[in-house]
């Protein structure tokens, strides 16, 4: 198997027979139109823990999140893998649903375009520096851009890193 050639990877035994040590084995790829729209897995008889309660898990793949949104409305799924920030008001909306945020560790900025001299007049002094970091509702913009689904950074540093220092 070491020397498959990348083209015979989509037909591969490793590709469609996975081997894993999961309480979950695989069952079954769905294929519509020749596209994979899917994957069943079925509980792992052998597997050396404690059996799971459920006994089988279907993954759906959908094109988007909005057709994942759709198909959950519909009740053709139970679950969502991703709420996107065109879906999340109305995902909010759905009294079945519990939404989880986990962090996704992004840095986004805003730059104002100035002229070197107003540069050189104004930002060189700290206190113009400050002032404008106190006249920026941080929050504001979250709730405005994000829906509330973003944190405010003091520095370029995530607070869970290794790395951070809070002074």
């Amino acid at each position: 198997m070491g020397k498959t050639d990348p083209q015979e990877m989509v037909n591969s035994k490793l590709n469609l027979q996975p081997v894993g040590s999961g309480p979950y084995q695989f069952s079954k790829l769905n294929v519509e139109n020749e596209q994979i729209t899917g994957v069943e897995l079925k509980l792992f008889e052998d597997y050396f823990g404690d059996k799971p309660f459920i006994e089988q898990v279907k993954f759906r793949y959908y094109p988007d999140a909005l057709t994942a949104f759709s198909a959950y409305r519909a009740g053709d799924v139970q679950g969502l893998s991703e709420i996107t920030p065109e879906i999340l008001t109305d995902a909010l909306k759905e009294p079945e649903l519990s939404v989880y945020t986990g962090r996704l560790f992004r840095t986004g900025l805003v730059l104002t375009q100035t002229s070197i001299i107003l540069q050189r007049l104004f930002f060189q002094d700290a206190n113009i520096r400050k002032a404008l970091l106190i006249g920026i509702n941080g929050n504001g913009l979250l709730i405005a851009f994000s829906a509330g689904q973003a944190v405010l950074a003091h520095s370029p540093i995530f607070p869970e890193s290794w790395a951070y220092y809070d002074v």
